[in-house]
């Protein structure tokens, strides 16, 4: 139901109540003309050759890679918000297809993003819990992913993880799945 007001929302107001999903979503999208797009292509089930080739140029495009990192990286957050939260699944998700393409001319370098990712230490104690609970879901979105598409790279992940504050989160998530 995506356009349900927030929980505790009387379900009297119009869908534009500032809690609601479609509103933080519409919100989020407005504010990210890269998102916005590729969510547009993404959600395509149907896509012309044309389409097609201007969705996998998204998913290669350095240029939005680098907004993928940085955002999913950055160490500027201090609380917790369903728009930043959902703005960062959108940018996990982006990942995710830049990396399930296996032609992708980028992917080697999206490996690499997704490693630095899981990896960067943005987990600090001090942050409030719903804050860490949201970028500790980010790196377990895209471990996941990692376990499906690359094995051998989430193991090397778990290895380097080791004695960092991501590696109970990595072991909480799994080890990768037997070939």
């Amino acid at each position: 139901m995506p356009d349900a007001p927030a929980p505790g929302t009387p379900a009297a107001l119009p869908p534009e109540y500032i809690g609601s999903r479609d509103y933080v979503r519409r919100k989020v999208l407005a504010e990210n003309k890269d998102l916005e797009d590729y969510k547009f292509f993404e959600q395509k089930i149907l896509r012309t050759p044309g389409e097609t080739q201007t969705f996998q140029a998204m998913l290669a495009s350095t240029e939005r890679l680098d907004r993928a990192f940085s955002r999913l990286t950055s160490s500027g957050e201090t609380a917790y918000s369903s728009e930043v939260e959902l703005e960062r699944m959108y940018q996990v998700d982006y990942l995710e297809q830049a990396l399930r393409w296996k032609e992708n001319p980028e992917r080697a370098r999206v490996l690499e993003l997704a490693e630095q990712i899981i990896l960067a230490d943005n987990l600090a104690p001090a942050l409030p819990i719903e804050l860490r609970r949201s970028l500790a879901g980010d790196k377990l979105e895209l471990y996941a992913v990692l376990q499906a598409v690359a094995p051998e790279r989430a193991q090397r992940i778990a290895e380097r993880a080791r004695g960092t504050r991501v590696e109970r989160l990595l072991a909480f998530a799994g080890s990768p799945p037997a070939q």
